[in-house]
């Protein structure tokens, strides 16, 4: 299990030092048309008993319009299967001086088991980490200076249906959301609940522009990565 959290730690947990990347579990967050990114993500895990020995992640965004986002997530566990899982987002309002930001999106467009797992009781994990799940998240910015510059807060609201994509736990179920903060240009944090866990993170962003440097926790386990965003693609 401590392998699966691992794989949680990488997935649901990604701060961009802008403040507006939180990669797998579901936010108002989106990119603007003709943005992309690129993360990747690796972790050396523990092999009690002979599990895993590590894991490795790789996710592009793409900004297909500003109101059509849609990402792919490749995982690598070692001694499970590698899944590659597609996304999508629709925004419905974009946040203004006056109203919150709303889209709602779909997890595991193409339905793509994402384990190996064999059932356990009368789990089928396989099964259900094939499901598609569906929510809707908002969020509101609260700048502490001047309007559309750090520091500022955003607070996340959502409510969904059962992810089992990520490490056998039903996730996204019902509400979660939670804070995310840009304390300066290169800093940001985050402190979320995904439905099953509590997840806390940081990020910097040393330059050149678009780089951003990431780790967090998801219970007792560590992830770094990196990741780079750019523009004018269309």
């Amino acid at each position: 299990m401590r392998a699966f959290a691992c794989v949680i730690a990488l997935l649901v947990l990604c701060v961009g030092a802008r403040g507006d990347d939180i990669l797998a579990m579901p936010t108002a967050n989106m990119l603007d048309r003709g943005q992309m990114e690129f993360a990747y993500y690796h972790v050396d895990l523990p092999a009690p008993h002979g599990g895993p020995e590590n894991i490795e992640a790789q996710v592009l965004y793409a900004g297909l319009t500003d109101y059509i986002e849609l990402y792919a997530q490749r995982i690598a566990i070692d001694k499970d299967v590698t899944s590659v899982v597609l996304n999508g987002d629709l925004r419905l309002m974009k946040e203004t001086p006056t109203t919150p930001q709303m889209v709602i999106g779909c997890r595991n467009i193409g339905a793509t088991p994402t384990t190996n797992n064999p059932p356990f009781g009368t789990i089928n994990y396989r099964a259900r980490s094939a499901n598609q799940s569906y929510y809707f998240c908002t969020y509101r910015t609260f700048y502490l200076k001047d309007a559309g510059q750090p520091p500022f807060i955003k607070l996340h609201a959502c409510v969904g249906t059962s992810d089992w994509t990520l490490g056998l736990q039903r996730r996204h179920d019902g509400l979660f959301g939670g804070i995310q903060a840009l304390i300066t240009p290169y800093l940001g944090v985050v402190a979320l609940y995904d439905g099953a866990d509590s997840i806390t993170g940081v990020a910097i962003a040393p330059g050149p522009p678009g780089l951003a440097i990431r780790a967090g926790m998801f219970s007792d386990s560590f992830y770094v990565g990196v990741a780079y965003r750019w523009g004018g693609m269309w």
